[in-house]
């Protein structure tokens, strides 16, 4: 299976080492099969290549460059044996793909496989990963324009037409609005009748439209109803107190904050003080309170419900968008003893659970991330973070996540973080970040038995967030061009 001009060896310490001329050697992060002196295979995986000592020089042949390798013993094929047993004289060559497609379904067993796209190189195959591998946490990283947002479609698509997965997306610059509208063309039978489905299932909440981005201040906790009006239990003892006295008056929880207000009229101090504060800071105004004709969002889903997108960029004011986040990962905790199986999706997170919020309604809501970034799963709420800065992700979020899908990155300080984070995975591989074109990546955790370089496959739904024309980079002459064919 191997070429008999490599040479591969191991210490039996679970890894391996090998030489082999520059245009035989595996590539970092390639799949290899490791053929034994006694013609046993064990499947590895490339985790580090340089030039052999001595190879430096400029006036070498290059056939008689040597290449100097090792990396990591996965797996004895068809039981050939343990990965502990040390040896010399071994071979080492790609992966054939049948014999990893092979080990590879051995592996990902029953559970639902979710279409990622194509290994890299190609000659291996597609790449799928395991659904049940979304019951750890994810983090997808890439910076603008390496395919990160294209990607996350295709992941929440895959997970509406092969699991019964509820999905909830924060999504601020309105690119997965479109996800229910699924492209039916070579879908299996199963596949076709989930996306039927699916428009009545999903549901799109926006400023404005059919289903609208509405919370109800009565049923927000306290502490939450008090971060709307920038109150602090200490600070602002006596307005607390007040704000506490008259919500406990009430007479149920659907209230506005308008109606909690009015309350205030009659009042002596310091209710007329909690008054004036929330007409200074226009508070009742919010796009985002539902009154009374307006119907909560979450009293908007139906029971069979599988999936919300939040396209809270429309909102015109950035508290209000916290204020939106902080309430339904909120009501997500409340909800956690029901154990009903929730991957919350947040785009753009660095924004939405930064390392320093910018305001108390943030605060709110990064605390409710780290809470189910601690505690979320074994309740089955599960975390799929995508961001472009990873640096200015809160950290204990960051630190609790399992799964990586990393794209194109240039930054070496993001790298070395991600170097760190995710230890598991082999850092060789992590630098190939700034190599990578727009659709590459890097799957690594859970979801894949192995870590995967891929290229994303086919999404099915349109993106609905685009970028701007470029149209000004025209050439004078293509510019007449066009005007002229208008």
């Amino acid at each position: 299976m191997a070429t008999a001009s490599t040479q591969a060896w191991s210490f039996g310490d679970g890894r391996f080492s090998f030489t082999a001329p520059l245009g035989q050697a595996p590539t970092v992060g390639t799949p290899v099969v490791v053929t034994m002196p006694d013609g046993r295979d064990l499947l590895g995986q490339v985790g580090r290549t340089v030039l052999a000592e001595g190879q430096g020089s400029v006036t070498a042949d290059v056939r008689d460059v040597q290449i100097l390798g090792d990396g990591e013993l996965v797996a004895s094929l068809a039981g050939s044996g343990p990965l502990t047993e040390p040896f010399a004289g071994g071979q080492v060559a790609t992966a054939p793909a049948p014999a990893l497609r092979s080990w590879l379904e051995s592996r990902l067993g029953t559970t639902a496989r979710l279409d990622l796209g194509t290994a890299r190189p190609a000659t291996l195959g597609p790449v799928q990963l395991a659904a049940a591998g979304f019951t750890r946490h994810t983090f997808l990283c890439g910076q603008s324009g390496s395919g990160k947002t294209y990607t996350l479609g295709l992941l929440i698509e895959q997970l509406l037409l092969r699991t019964d997965l509820k999905v909830i997306v924060i999504d601020p610059n309105s690119d997965y609005v479109h996800v229910a509208e699924i492209d039916r063309e070579g879908l299996t039978e199963d596949e076709r009748r989930r996306a039927d489905a699916l428009p009545d299932r999903v549901k799109v909440f926006r400023h404005h439209g059919v289903n609208r981005l509405r919370i109800r201040y009565g049923r927000l906790p306290l502490d939450q109803q008090a971060l709307a009006l920038e109150l602090d239990p200490i600070e602002d003892a006596e307005l607390y107190d007040s704000l506490r006295r008259v919500t406990q008056g009430m007479a149920d929880t659907e209230y506005s904050l308008r109606d909690l207000r009015a309350r205030l009229d009659p009042l002596e101090e310091p209710a007329r003080g909690l008054a004036l504060r929330i007409d200074n800071l226009a508070a009742a105004d919010w796009s985002v309170w539902a009154e009374a004709d307006d119907t909560p969002l979450v009293d908007q889903l139906p029971p069979d419900w599988r999936g919300a997108i939040l396209d809270i960029g429309e909102l015109p004011h950035p508290r209000e968008r916290s204020a939106v986040v902080a309430s339904v990962l909120s009501a997500l905790w409340e909800w956690r003893h029901r154990r009903e199986p929730v991957l919350v999706v947040i785009d753009e997170a660095h924004n939405v659970c930064p390392a320093k919020p910018a305001d108390r309604a943030q605060a709110l809501a990064i605390e409710h991330a780290v809470r189910i970034a601690a505690e979320g799963r074994k309740y089955g709420l599960y975390l799929f973070l995508s961001t472009q800065r990873p640096d200015r992700l809160h950290p204990e979020v960051l630190a609790q996540c399992e799964n990586l899908v990393l794209m194109k990155v240039n930054s070496a300080a993001a790298i070395d973080l991600l170097a760190q984070t995710f230890s598991h995975v082999p850092r060789r591989m992590i630098e190939l970040a700034p190599t990578f074109t727009i659709g590459q990546g890097l799957v690594a955790g859970r979801l894949s038995p192995l870590p995967m370089l891929f290229s994303s496959g086919r999404r099915r739904s349109a993106q609905g967030g685009a970028d701007v024309p470029a149209t000004w980079a025209e050439t004078a002459s293509a510019a007449s061009s066009v005007d002229a064919t208008s």
